[in-house]
């Protein structure tokens, strides 16, 4: 079904931009009419978008592939790109992007995306840094090396205000178990970390507020 975006009044703020299935051509469609009107978008959520739609050429400055998204960007909130196929490179990218553009940023959701260890240790060397305080790439395959780069990035300093890491369905052996243990273990951490359906009580706890918490952004254009 096509947007009709001459209902969308300027100057407004969008609680979700839902945009499944989005093509390159659809995205960066939507990306100019929100920045041609100066709408601000809290939270982008585009399921199943084309791998086109995560190039880098996309998401590194100036977005000549999809003009507006740098205005995007400056005000949102949460992204979630799940079930979209990532490659090492978009992931780089597109956590470069965030890092420099998206200073509002609290939530990311990368959940069954094909990421690896390379694509997780960009992404955490880019968030650490951040106000991201919701993660989720659950339902990707991580070893020893992306989860010992992603606990780094935990203790760093200045240390990285996640509250929320969600891991399920990640295929983790036992030493990404020890490592994620050792950290979470510390009194000076505060994230709640789920890497299984029983990872634990509070995690679930965490994570389900959290979902709560991001259920009245739920408007859909």
């Amino acid at each position: 079904m096509e947007t009709n975006w001459a209902k969308l009044q300027p100057r407004t703020t969008l609680r979700r931009l839902y945009l499944p299935f989005a093509t390159l051509a659809k995205f960066s469609e939507a990306m100019a009419q929100i920045a041609g009107k100066a709408v601000r978008v809290e939270v982008l959520d585009c399921p199943h978008a084309t791998a086109d739609v995560c190039a880098p050429a996309v998401w590194s400055a100036p977005h000549e592939l999809a003009p507006g998204l740098g205005h995007v960007l400056q005000h949102l909130t949460a992204l979630r790109l799940t079930f979209v196929l990532l490659s090492d490179a978009q992931v780089a990218a597109l956590a470069a992007a965030l890092a420099q553009q998206a200073g509002a940023l609290r939530q990311l959701n990368l959940e069954s995306t094909g990421m690896g260890d390379a694509g997780l240790q960009s992404l955490v060397q880019h968030l650490r840094g951040s106000r991201v305080r919701h993660l989720n790439c659950s339902s990707n395959g991580f070893r020893p090396r992306g989860v010992a780069a992603l606990t780094a990035a935990l203790v760093a300093q200045p240390p990285w205000p996640l509250q929320v890491l969600e891991l399920d369905f990640c295929h983790l052996n036992t030493e990404c178990f020890e490592l994620l243990a050792r950290v979470l273990a510390c009194p000076t951490h505060e994230a709640a970390a789920s890497s299984s359906p029983a990872a634990g009580a509070a995690a679930g706890a965490a994570a389900a507020a959290a979902d709560a918490a991001a259920a009245d952004v739920a408007a859909v254009v």
